[in-house]
């Protein structure tokens, strides 16, 4: 009987998180198709010449989708790294590896989509720092100090 109810607390277990894979996988899905439309649309506004502010929200809404698929992907890995054990046996486990792909995949979306969003004229305004003084970085010996 003690056996009987631990498999069906298996089953629960396995079946809830089957569950949750297919929401997370779902989330991840629709928020990568997202972003790849108003990649789109990004395209098309710029070729049109909209103005800086629709090109501004056109890039919070790619991040925000993008920001999305991340904590999609992120909950899928971090769940499915611990039933398999850890980072030890993680690795070897295709859907943590699956969900770790899917985690890199969004991260390196983001990234190239932050450097874009910077490369678009006038979205972002470069911050200009001041370059540090000669003090800066320390003593300095007469003779030994080479300015390039």
């Amino acid at each position: 009987m003690a056996r009987s109810l631990m498999h069906l607390g298996d089953r629960h277990a396995a079946d809830e998180t089957q569950a949750v894979e297919q929401e997370a996988s779902a989330r991840y899905a629709s928020a990568m198709h997202n972003v790849s439309a108003m990649g789109d649309a990004l395209v098309a506004a710029r070729a049109a010449g909209a103005s800086v502010a629709e090109r501004r929200r056109l890039h919070a809404r790619v991040d925000h989708e993008l920001v999305r698929a991340y904590g999609a992907a992120e909950e899928m890995y971090r769940r499915l790294l611990a039933i398999a054990g850890g980072p030890q046996h993680g690795d070897t486990d295709p859907g943590v590896v699956l969900w770790k792909r899917r985690l890199n995949t969004a991260l390196t979306v983001r990234s190239q989509h932050q450097l874009a969003e910077f490369d678009d004229a006038g979205v972002l305004e470069p911050v200009s720092v001041a370059p540090p003084t000669r003090a800066a970085f320390g003593p300095h010996q007469a003779g030994l100090d080479f300015d390039l």
